[in-house]
């Protein structure tokens, strides 16, 4: 019990210190995930930015490595890529005709 509950508050303290950058007005960026799991499971925390205008973002990815081992990131929008460099991330759309208008889920995120 203790283990899992260690995994959870690794995966809340992830979802918390996720940072973005955007360049457009009133944007916001927020994330969720498995809300339970137990040692061997994979864990997906998917990140959502909300505003309009929005073609590209930069951040870089904070865990607690001692309870969790990431597996990878993937982009979770259509049109956009995604590069990423150990914990650093950028992702952006690819040709500049799928900005995020409203809502999208971005990336999505392997533990």
């Amino acid at each position: 019990m203790k283990k899992i509950i260690n995994i959870l508050l690794a995966v809340i303290i992830c979802l918390n210190l996720f940072s973005a950058s955007a360049y457009a007005s009133s944007a916001s960026a927020s994330a969720s995930g498995t809300s339970s799991a137990e040692a061997g499971d994979t864990i997906t925390v998917t990140l959502y930015l909300n505003g309009s205008g929005i073609h590209g973002l930069q951040g870089k990815i904070n865990y607690d490595s001692s309870y969790l081992e990431f597996e990878g990131m993937q982009s979770s929008k259509s049109g956009w890529g995604l590069d990423y460099y150990g914990s650093n991330f950028v992702a952006y759309d690819n040709f500049g005709e799928a900005p995020v208008e409203g809502g999208a889920s971005v990336l999505s995120v392997s533990f």
